[in-house]
């Protein structure tokens, strides 16, 4: 693409030019310094040239019956950090991958393809709507590295992101933690068309909370020294109306839950508005000693709503990725 490039795109003087690339490199093991020096030089020579460049996620691979989870995890790596790259040189980014991936598994979407790698009618109108929706600003730019779009996905180590299972029946999506008491409250898994995966891990308190809380305890794919970043969706209501105060909370702990950190908040400390809709993104080096990462929101006094999904905790250094933020 490169070596075409003059060619095929400079000598027409578009205005833009959408750029997805990458996937056979992924396929033939190309190592990723390759493949991003050569997207640093198409570019280049695009803005040189006066062209947008827009840059995009690459899509998953595979399905149940025929996965491919290896290529869809070299792909997740490389979409990182494109979507760092893209914010890094302030470019627009459309993340492809979340209108054809199966929300369930992060494969495919198997009604959108005529096989496991090729998008059928179906697929090739979501795909262009996502580039219609980007490009005309009806989505609003995701203020991190990480967006979930998939229940399972191969890149975030958050186990059941999208809340999407609950096989013990008991309000808590699998994998997720709880704690705290609450005279009169309920944790369930309510439905909610805005979000991705249609659900969300909620907490309802009308009476007595005491620290009442939902998370996930992280331990499993972890290494010290490396950095990561942690992100997700937040909904509240309720909160002035019931005089509550709620915080979401990150810590690196041991295995006896001694703190390994400083505690991270990345909505503040001791929150007593609402949130209608919001989104988080912090990024952290695990720390000498630390063991797993503790995620708390937490409704600490009060009654009130809060409900949390579309978690991710991603491996940046892993994914080859600097992030974006001040090292904290």
């Amino acid at each position: 693409m490169l070596a075409r490039l003059q060619a095929d795109v400079i000598a027409h003087r578009p205005d833009m030019c959408i750029i997805h690339a990458g996937t056979n490199d992924v396929g033939t093991n190309t190592p990723i310094a390759t493949t991003q020096a050569n997207y640093q030089a198409i570019v280049a020579a695009l803005i040189s040239a006066g062209i947008e460049p827009v840059l995009t996620s690459l899509l998953p691979r595979g399905s149940a019956a025929t996965p491919d989870d290896t290529f869809n995890l070299g792909c997740r790596r490389l979409s990182a950090w494109l979507r760092q790259y893209a914010a890094t040189m302030n470019l627009r980014f459309i993340d492809l991958y979340g209108a054809v991936v199966n929300q369930a598994d992060g494969r495919i979407d198997t009604s959108c393809f005529d096989d496991t790698v090729h998008q059928n009618m179906k697929g090739a109108l979501l795909l262009g709507q996502r580039v219609v929706d980007v490009l005309l600003g009806t989505v609003p730019a995701w203020p991190g590295i990480y967006a979930p779009q998939a229940n399972a996905d191969p890149l975030n180590l958050w186990v059941n992101a999208l809340a999407q299972t609950d096989a013990g029946a008991d309000g808590v999506a699998d994998g997720w933690s709880t704690g705290g008491s609450a005279t009169t409250g309920t944790r369930s898994i309510a439905s909610d068309a805005d979000v991705v995966g249609g659900k969300i891990q909620q907490l309802v308190v009308t009476a007595g909370a005491s620290s009442y809380r939902n998370g996930q305890v992280i331990s499993t794919g972890l290494t010290i020294g490396r950095r990561y970043a942690l992100s997700g969706r937040i909904k509240t209501s309720g909160i002035v109306a019931g005089a509550g105060v709620w915080t979401l909370q990150a810590t690196w702990q041991d295995g006896s839950s001694v703190p390994k950190s400083p505690l991270y908040y990345p909505l503040g400390f001791n929150n007593s508005r609402d949130v209608a809709d919001g989104y988080f993104y912090i990024e952290s080096t695990m720390p000498e000693g630390a063991t797993r990462l503790d995620v708390r929101l937490v409704l600490v006094s009060g009654t009130g709503t809060l409900g949390l999904t579309e978690c991710g905790l991603v491996d940046l250094t892993a994914a080859g990725v600097a992030g974006v933020q001040p090292q904290v």
